[in-house]
């Protein structure tokens, strides 16, 4: 009896130890260990191997159903990208379709180009007894200059492939994405944008992660969208704007340990960020 104790402390320590038990010569810098609420209960926690890639991750959000939680495992290649992202992830209540609003497995498989930049991101959504509800989203990565990305997307459900649009990501001198214009086709050839995404930046470190796609190197201070109409004329025009602002707190090596998001509805959303 005391041998079985002694060995499952032991246990329990290596699984607690284990997703800190990076190498000593990785550099952590931004990693981030967990992401609290505003009541500083876990609402998010990454687990990392030795070499410091991510192992797994989970979070929950309040739109999720049961108190159900997002969950990963990530894969790499030999040369540390991240191919496949696999994982859960629980119906989202303000979704109208039915397959937004209920929950499925996910299999996100990423294809690089010769620069080592995403080019390809697939991901099949999986419905546990409802296989006529499965699809695929391919989305496409086109580096138009050296401050701009195109992506395009469809799905491909049952063989048969909708295009969905696409947008344009557009970078300032800084490292930042300072812009997105969403687009979709109509008539087949005209391009018409959907919605404007506008961002501002602090001078900040943002925390280090390991999404391949487009991201920026410091923290938004403002975002701003604007959805757009058209009519009889066919001329766009903003149908409505809202503003996004957020503040933070930072450590002493300028990432951010607090980040107050107030919505355009005035509700305010307080996140404090955990690293190693």
């Amino acid at each position: 009896m005391k041998n079985l104790l002694v060995l499952s402390v032991f246990i329990l320590l290596l699984t607690s130890c284990s997703q800190w038990d990076i190498d000593k010569d990785v550099d952590t810098s931004g990693y981030l260990k967990r992401i609290e609420d505003k009541s500083h209960s876990t609402i998010a926690e990454f687990k990392y191997n030795k070499n410091g890639s991510l192992k797994e991750s989970w979070s929950n959000s309040l739109l999720f159903m049961s108190d159900k939680k997002e969950e990963y495992t990530y894969s790499y290649n030999e040369e540390g990208l991240l191919i496949e992202k696999e994982g859960f992830e629980p119906g989202n209540m303000i979704m109208s379709s039915m397959t937004g609003a209920l929950d499925k497995d996910v299999v996100y498989s990423y294809v690089y180009d010769n620069k080592d930049r995403i080019e390809k991101i697939t991901t099949s959504y999986l419905y546990e007894g409802m296989p006529e509800l499965n699809y695929e989203l391919t989305i496409l990565f086109d580096y138009v200059s050296e401050d701009t990305i195109r992506t395009s997307s469809s799905f491909n459900r049952s063989e048969s492939k909708e295009p969905s649009g696409f947008s344009e990501i557009i970078f300032n001198n800084e490292g930042n994405i300072i812009e997105k214009n969403h687009y979709y086709i109509e008539n087949g050839t005209e391009k018409r944008i959907s919605l404007k995404e506008e961002f501002t930046y602090d001078t900040k470190k943002a925390p280090f992660s390991f999404d391949p796609e487009p991201k920026s190197r410091n923290n938004i201070v403002i975002k701003v969208q604007k959805g757009y109409n058209y009519f009889e004329n066919e001329n766009g025009e903003v149908s409505y704007t809202s503003s996004f602002t957020y503040e933070y707190e930072y450590n002493k090596n300028d990432y951010p340990t607090k980040a107050i998001e107030t919505y355009p509805n005035e509700i305010i959303n307080t996140r404090y960020y955990i690293y190693f």
